[in-house]
């Protein structure tokens, strides 16, 4: 199907054309319309042309999988073309709901099975795409395993996690907009926040408030020693900071639509971007899906101090982001001299 697509496009013209397995589907306008003889339907152009494509390969299709409609179906959701979003119908969504819960709350279930159920929450992160955390103990459950018929437990943290799916899945309206994801988070975002962490404090920068708000690390926790949960602690308060502490300054309006927090720690960009990460880290990611956190724009982007400092942060701003005015700050200098330049050019500045 794949070699047949490609003549379909660039010999054919047909372009916007899109196929998963063997359906076809695209768009066009609503007035492009024409014939198709064998099946007397008036459908778009470019798919009575597609059509035709098959019927000289000699390629099997049926009248009952032709559409051509304002709202499509494709793979289980209804594509809306003109709104931009994708809708899981509310029948799928009910049985999704029921299945997981029935998942959760059985005792042991076949590798089978746990893949069946995988394989359908998969599917439906195509519309929910901010609960893929709910995976995170699914997949480690079965990692390594390879007996299909072989029981597996379900143990507190899968059940946990797949609760927090249903729950979540049943209070979403089930709509998808692509304008979410549609956009530059190097020059579209409403807000930008500048975060980083030692393994000392944790601290982040607001430029458009001119706000810096710092933590000292949990020396006690048994965390105290990674310095990559720290640095997702960062963006996880920066994003709570910003959702449920609006600053007076931006007056009555809403919260900012688009948000890029910038990181000098690429593991931290990287489980935000994929909201994949391991078990121990993912209670960060499933509190920052929250509803209350959450946002119709995320974006990570690698920058931190030095970024900071490029920008032109002052000398203060810097220190209190991390709390590194003491023997952790002069450690980060030190192995960072392009920040320690930056810093002495602002001060030049003022």
């Amino acid at each position: 199907m794949g070699l047949v697509v490609w003549v379909a496009i660039f010999v054919l013209n047909i372009l916007f054309l899109c196929c998963y397995v063997d359906d076809c589907f695209g768009v066009t306008t609503d007035d492009d319309l024409e014939t198709y003889e064998p099946y007397q339907m008036r459908l778009a152009r470019v798919q009575v042309a597609l059509l035709r494509l098959w019927d000289f390969l000699g390629l099997p299709h049926g009248r009952r999988k032709q559409f051509c409609e304002y709202i499509l179906d494709v793979i289980g959701f209804l594509i809306d073309p003109n709104a931009l979003t994708a809708t899981l119908p509310p029948e799928s969504k009910s049985e999704l709901i029921q299945q997981v819960r029935m998942f959760a709350n059985s005792r042991r279930r076949t590798l089978h099975e746990w893949q069946q159920l995988a394989g359908w929450m998969n599917w439906s992160l195509n519309v929910f795409p901010l609960y893929r955390p709910a995976l995170c103990n699914v997949y480690a459950k079965m990692r390594g395993k390879s007996n299909q018929s072989a029981l597996i437990f379900v143990n507190k943290a899968v059940r946990d996690d797949l609760l927090w799916f249903a729950d979540h899945v049943e209070n979403s309206s089930g709509v998808f907009f692509f304008a979410n994801i549609d956009w530059n988070p190097l020059v579209e975002a409403d807000l930008e926040i500048y975060g980083d962490a030692c393994l000392t404090g944790l601290g982040f920068w607001v430029p458009a408030d001119n706000l810096g708000l710092s933590a000292l690390v949990d020396q006690g926790s048994e965390m105290a020693h990674l310095i990559f949960y720290w640095e997702a602690i960062t963006v996880l308060a920066a994003i709570h900071h910003i959702t449920r502490s609006p600053n007076p300054r931006r007056g009555t309006a809403e919260r900012p639509f688009r948000l890029t927090i910038r990181s000098d720690s690429s593991n931290t960009v990287n489980i935000f971007n994929s909201l994949h990460a391991q078990p121990t880290y993912n209670p960060i990611l499933t509190a920052a899906v929250e509803p209350d956190t959450r946002w119709s724009g995320q974006s990570m982007q690698a920058g931190g101090a030095t970024a900071m400092a490029e920008d032109g942060a002052p000398p203060h701003i810097i220190q209190a982001t991390g709390r590194w005015a003491s023997d952790a700050f002069q450690f980060y200098i030190r192995k960072n001299p392009v920040v320690l330049n930056a810093m002495l050019a602002a001060q030049r500045r003022d």
